[in-house]
This record gives C-alpha cells, structure tokens and sequence, in this order.
C-alpha cells in the first residue's frame, strides 16, 4: 500500500516552493464537496462499564474544556453507561489517500489532477516540522513554549459517529481517536462516499509542555516553505 496526496498539478510537491498543511476548521469549511465535513474531529461516546465500576479520567480527575483544564471526574457503576459528545481541538492535519496504486482517476475523484508519493511518513512529519514552528498561528497568543505531538495512520469508516468503549479512555486518547474516524457518508453531500477516499492522515498536536494543555491553533492553513528537504520523504 502506498501514501498518495492527491493535489492540483500546481501544488504538486515537484513544481512547488511550499506545501499547505490544513486545520480541522478549514476542512469543516472548504467548498470542495468531496472532502468537507462540518463534524471533523466529533465523536458521540457511549461509556460502559460492565462488571467493574469505571472513572473518567482514571488517573488525575482533570478534563479539558473549552481550551481550559479544569479538574472533575465521572464515576460510573457496575452496568452503568455514560453518554457524551465531544470535540477535537483546531489541530494541524495533512489528507492523503492510502491506495494499492495511485491513479489520475483517483486523483479526478477528489477534484484534482495530479499525485505524489509519501514514502517515509515518519521523515515527512519531521522535515514538515522543521520549518513548521515558523509559520505555527496559536489562537492563544501568550503561550511561549509547545510541544509538538506526531500521529499519523490510516482513517476508519463507520455509518455514523457513534463510539462505545468499555474502558477507561482519556479525553485527549478520545481527541485523537475522533480524528482518525470518519462516517462513510458525507453528512452534508449524500452523493459523497467519504470511504473511496481511503484516507490516510497526518496529524500535529501541539500542546502546552506543563499541563499537557492540547493549544488550538486559527483556522487558516499554513504554508511550509523547506520544500527540498521535505522531498526526501517523496517520491515524484
């Protein structure tokens, strides 16, 4: 299986001085129909506890909510259940496909006309984020300091955006866990099967180094600009 972004010919990493890396905001906005989707990042949690009493979180009864930390905690019974919505913080988030081979009429069926491959998915998120803190826009202009979190894979279809899980789960396990789960069908383009994308993601997190604080960052997207040796990790 290969990594393939699929992008107009202009944005072609070959014929490039830089590469846009999107936000979740910009894809629940952007006026492409094959890849919009209003709920990016949302999961509706169902908490189960079957035979063992279960306590959300488990470890420090601290939550984050509406980018503060706050402390609290919920305890639920043997047999008890637990419903709740939640929302991933405005991240940083690279869209490709995960194919047997690409193809131009792939590429057609998201709108664009051209492709690239991401041989090294690991080295990519790296040389990306060597010019990245460069252009990184933090909604929250006072922090001075963030660390960074890489997580990439492949994204799983399901019919809607419903999630049980039996044990305990971590809001920030559950923000990245929506971010990598997506419904088959648009939810605004019912002529849209989000599944013959076969998306495969890249993801940065950035996060306050002493409270682990996930930081939202504004929703344009950003432009890195150290193409050259972002190459090493393609093949064009």
């Amino acid at each position: 299986m290969k990594i393939i972004k699929n992008c107009p010919s202009d944005y072609n990493i070959a014929n490039t001085q830089t590469i846009q890396i999107g936000t979740l905001n910009y894809y629940r906005k952007t006026d492409n129909k094959f890849i919009v989707d209003p709920f990016e990042g949302y999961g509706h949690h169902v908490f189960e506890s079957g035979e063992r009493e279960i306590i959300i979180p488990e470890k420090d009864a601290t939550v984050i909510t509406k980018g503060l930390i706050v402390g609290a905690r919920v305890v639920i019974k043997p047999g008890g259940r637990v419903h709740g919505g939640l929302w991933s913080p405005n991240v940083y988030i690279f869209c490709c496909s995960y194919v047997q081979e690409p193809s131009a009429e792939l590429a057609a069926s998201l709108g664009y006309d051209s492709y690239y491959e991401i041989v090294d998915p690991t080295l990519f998120m790296q040389k990306v984020q060597q010019d990245f803190m460069h252009s990184v826009r933090l909604r929250n202009k006072t922090i001075r300091e963030v660390e960074v979190i890489h997580v990439h894979g492949t994204v799983e279809y399901q019919t809607e955006r419903d999630y049980s899980h039996s044990e305990h789960r971590s809001p920030s396990d559950l923000m990245i866990h929506n971010l990598f789960r997506k419904p088959t069908i648009s939810p605004v383009h019912e002529d849209v099967n989000f599944a013959t994308n076969q998306e495969y993601r890249f993801v940065w997190i950035l996060i306050e180094p002493e409270t682990k604080q996930i930081l939202e960052v504004e929703d344009d997207p950003i432009r890195v600009h150290n193409v050259d040796d972002i190459k090493q990790a393609c093949k064009y």
